[in-house]
């Protein structure tokens, strides 16, 4: 079953935490055929990486275009390691860079595509660790295609993790869930900690509403997998697959 949202959203640190394990081909009893046929893309380029780890001196010949590297890895990514599905309390978000060389058509070998997706978790696991939660989850990861020249092409990863929790608590109105987060003669500063405008809830402001309306209101319209199973947003939809629970 695939769920369109509109937003996207590891595992070592202070708490060290398994790898979720990516999804298999038979693994589809949530999902309908554009979910499975996502999934497949997922889980081919997981075992061709795997193959190369095994034998990583035999270099592959096979290229793939740029739009399909970036999809592949960050895709993997986010069904490896995030979970949108969860609540968080407190977010931070990390950005980094890579290069990853490409060919003479623009293309990327498999080989390069690799070595940038294990650089990459790297980056991201560095970060992981240094985030300052306990509790913690990844929330997403998002990589864009950056400056590009004839030989190489900049990766930009902008990541997320969180603070998770089971009780967020969030303070939205009833009728906030159709119309948004604030109230006719609600009139708040907009960054987080001003507060509003008559100096009431300073621990907060209008962005801090904003983005606890969007999570809220997602969150309860959203069918939330069940234990066990698993979550990633593909092209901002969010795909369930059976048996990734954490363990």
């Amino acid at each position: 079953m695939i769920i369109v949202a509109t937003v996207t959203a590891f595992l070592i640190g202070c708490k060290k935490e398994k790898e979720t394990k990516t999804p298999d081909n038979e693994q589809f009893a949530q999902n309908d055929p554009k979910g499975q046929k996502a999934i497949e893309r997922i889980v081919d380029f997981r075992d061709k990486l795997e193959a190369y780890k095994k034998n990583p001196t035999t270099r592959t010949i096979e290229t793939v275009s740029l739009e399909e590297a970036v999809w592949n890895i960050e895709n993997l990514f986010n069904a490896t390691y995030a979970m949108p599905e969860e609540f968080y309390s407190e977010t931070a978000t990390f950005e980094f860079s890579q290069w990853l060389p490409i060919d003479t058509t623009g293309r990327v070998s498999l080989s390069n595509l690799f070595n940038a997706y294990d650089q990459m978790v790297s980056s991201a696991r560095a970060a992981y660790a240094n985030d300052g939660f306990i509790n913690k989850g990844f929330v997403f990861m998002i990589v864009d295609v950056g400056e590009q020249n004839n030989t190489s092409v900049r990766l930009d990863f902008k990541g997320k993790t969180g603070e998770r929790t089971t009780n967020p608590n969030w303070h939205v109105h009833d009728s906030a869930m159709y119309g948004g987060p604030f109230d006719t003669n609600d009139n708040w500063q907009y960054v987080q900690g001003m507060g509003k405008c008559d100096s009431t809830c300073l621990e907060s402001g209008a962005d801090k509403e904003i983005e606890r309306y969007l999570k809220v209101f997602l969150r309860s319209t959203l069918t939330i997998p069940e234990s066990g199973a698993r979550a990633v947003y593909v092209n901002s939809e969010l795909i369930t697959f059976d048996g990734n629970g954490l363990s």
